[in-house]
């Protein structure tokens, strides 16, 4: 008889649960626009700081064309548009501004160098540079100034042009989504 009773209260656990979990697969795909589909990608239900938000996660090579996060204001409405996904463009203006600005400082640097005073002979005497040297005393294995210096000298090595480049690739990424026309929320 207790065996009895153990099994039905377990086989009704597992139908409770199953239940539950229906109901938040529907919540999830009916909060989100279009039942969480999207073209070239879909969106999720995210509760962070129990508020629900619907997150756009395009397919590689795709971007959404506007807001990723989006959520409902208290009178059931989007707080953006609701995005798609697009192709991702690789070719933009605000990227070959960025590029070309990295390129211009990475190309210009060993003159910006010898102007402040970090000349291929070693440090001008009265420059920017001297003068900063006399402040810092020592200068230090691996410290700004010491880099400068060493780059003044020898000038900038194919692998330090490449990390520059890469490093330039993703600081424009940033200041490209930053300055974007269309900001929103994270997740």
């Amino acid at each position: 008889m207790a065996f009895k009773s153990i099994f039905t209260a377990l086989i009704s656990l597992q139908i409770l649960t199953a239940a539950v979990g229906a109901v938040r697969e529907e919540e999830e795909t009916n909060h989100c626009p279009n039942q969480g589909k999207a073209e070239n990608g879909g969106w999720r239900l995210n509760t962070k700081d129990d508020f629900k938000r619907c997150i756009l996660d395009c397919k590689e090579g795709y971007s959404p064309s506007g807001c990723h996060v989006i959520r409902k204001d208290r009178y059931g409405d989007w707080n953006h548009n609701i995005s798609s996904c697009v192709e991702a463009e690789w070719f933009n203006k605000k990227k070959v501004a960025c590029y070309t600005a990295i390129v211009a400082a990475i190309a210009a640097s060993p003159y910006l160098l010898s102007i402040l005073g970090f000349k291929a002979v070693g440090i001008a005497g009265g420059s920017l540079a001297a003068k900063w040297m006399a402040y810092i005393g020592i200068v230090s294995q691996g410290s700004s100034f010491a880099l400068l210096q060493s780059v003044g000298m020898a000038g900038i090595s194919k692998a330090a042009i490449l990390k520059a480049l890469g490093s330039g690739a993703a600081v424009c990424d940033g200041v490209i989504y930053i300055l974007s026309d269309n900001p929103c929320e994270t997740e």
